[in-house]
């Protein structure tokens, strides 16, 4: 489903303001009112597309697909709800209401669609609370700014909720100094937290660990940092010190807490990583830094709107600008097809594949190895009995004995100079080589293969308009 929104007035009979779209038939499903837009998205989705939900003042609507109507029938009545928050890897909803007189504050879970409520935490002193969940739906982590009586600073607590453990145990991390940003590991169990005052911003990163403790395993003290960016896959990440930081990073591995690189993209306002979390660009967006933005109007005249691509560990591989330059997205990776033990099967055993990736490497580096082919030169060389003729040769070759013959058939084996039928001698060829031939002669192909496997003949003449 898509979902659009449009500021024109609709009716009661006929509510427009937000539509619901069915993707592949283009079908309207549902239209809405809307009363206010101030916070997108409106409706939010679980995990699996079978229910979404909107909030409203003291009421949490929750609708079903594909009958995009009420479940149960019914709207939660939740006086006070300040937010909530789906589960990503389960349908599961979370959200907080505030203190009222002598009524604490709480954080509730709520398993959908039988409406149980897994688990209430009561809170005091909250002035705020905001839902970060680790991206397979194993940890909920809460962020409550609390004013304790007697003191007059916010003080910040992170409750931990461990989703996968029986009644939902609740760890606390307590952390005096204000917090600028919080990222979960991605496939992971731990998370980061930057905290203090610039110039002296600590980064943090914890470990929520199996015996029920959460270790701080490091912290790196004076970054330049404002924001956290994990790889997809987990162990890297960038520490940006973004916009007003001047595009500060920081490239560190999570998995002993190095440092791996330090270095800049002036100006920086975007991090992006490819799904397979090898390479992250930077960029300098035009929209960050056109006229009408104040905090930039001083440094337009000296800002190169561009994208920079890195390695994971902080190389710096290419740099493009380009006009005006707004926004770089990666293309989505689909799912994979290993199922999770496959995963942790793969990297229990990462070492003894290393071997082999290293024996293949270094044959391929190797004089006795076969070169690979370069795109479109006609250096590229096949091999038969450890000497080498270029394709360049062998077409000629084969021209020359076409045009002795005028316009008669040849076989294949002997037009390319090797003088054996390639039905007899094809194992003593080798499957690779034979492949070899055809990867060069690529418009032919299709009857090339047949003459591989048919020992058809083929009329060479006219090879040399093929060749790169």
């Amino acid at each position: 489903y898509v979902v659009t929104f449009s500021p024109l007035l609709d009716t009661k009979e006929d509510p427009q303001a937000i539509i619901i779209w069915d993707i592949l038939t283009g079908q309207k499903k549902r239209g809405f009112h809307c009363e206010s837009s101030a916070h997108w998205p409106i409706f939010k989705w679980s995990h699996d597309g079978k229910f979404f939900a909107r909030m409203t003042t003291d009421t949490l609507s929750i609708y079903e697909t594909p009958s995009m109507g009420l479940l149960d029938k019914k709207s939660l009545k939740i006086s006070g709800i300040k937010d909530f928050s789906w589960s990503p890897g389960d349908n599961i909803i979370a959200f907080w209401v505030p203190e009222d007189k002598d009524i604490p504050a709480r954080v509730t879970l709520m398993q959908l669609p039988s409406r149980q409520e897994i688990r209430v935490r009561n809170l005091f002193n909250v002035v705020d609370c905001k839902l970060h969940w680790q991206r397979n739906g194993d940890y909920l982590c809460v962020k409550v700014d609390r004013t304790p009586k007697g003191t007059q600073g916010v003080v910040t607590n992170f409750e931990i909720f461990r989703m996968r453990e029986k009644q939902v145990p609740v760890d606390v991390v307590e952390m005096k100094e204000s917090i600028i940003a919080f990222a979960w590991e991605p496939n992971g169990s731990k998370f980061a937290v930057l905290h203090g005052e610039s110039p002296r911003i600590n980064a943090s990163f914890y470990h929520v660990k199996n015996n029920g403790k959460i270790e701080l395993i490091k912290m790196f003290d004076k970054q330049q940092a404002n924001s956290i960016f994990w790889s997809p896959q987990g162990q890297f990440m960038v520490l940006a010190g973004l916009r007003s930081m001047n595009g500060a990073l920081a490239f560190v591995d999570t998995s002993d807490c190095t440092m791996m690189n330090i270095a800049e993209h002036y100006m920086a306002s975007d991090v992006e990583w490819d799904p397979t979390g090898r390479y992250v660009v930077t960029s300098v967006s035009w929209w960050s830094h056109k006229v009408g933005n104040t905090a930039c109007w001083q440094t337009r005249g000296h800002v190169d709107n561009a994208y920079w691509m890195w390695t994971f560990q902080g190389r710096l591989l290419q740099k493009i600008n380009k006009d005006r330059f707004c926004q770089l997205l990666w293309r989505p990776r689909p799912p994979t097809v290993l199922t999770s033990d496959q995963i942790k099967m793969i990297k229990k055993d990462l070492k003894k594949y290393s071997k082999i990736f290293e024996q293949k490497d270094r044959l391929s580096q190797s004089k006795a190895s076969k070169p690979e082919w370069g795109q479109h030169t006609p250096e590229r060389c096949i091999y038969k009995e450890q000497k080498s003729v270029s394709c360049l040769q062998l077409v000629r070759k084969a021209t020359n004995q076409a045009e002795q013959e005028a316009h008669g058939v040849i076989p294949f084996g002997h037009a390319v100079g090797f003088r054996i039928k390639l039905s007899c001698d094809l194992p003593e060829l080798g499957e690779d080589l034979v492949y070899d031939i055809l990867e060069f002669f690529q418009p032919l192909r299709p009857h090339l293969r047949d003459v591989v496997h048919h020992n058809h003949r083929v009329n060479p003449v006219g090879l040399l308009g093929f060749l790169p």
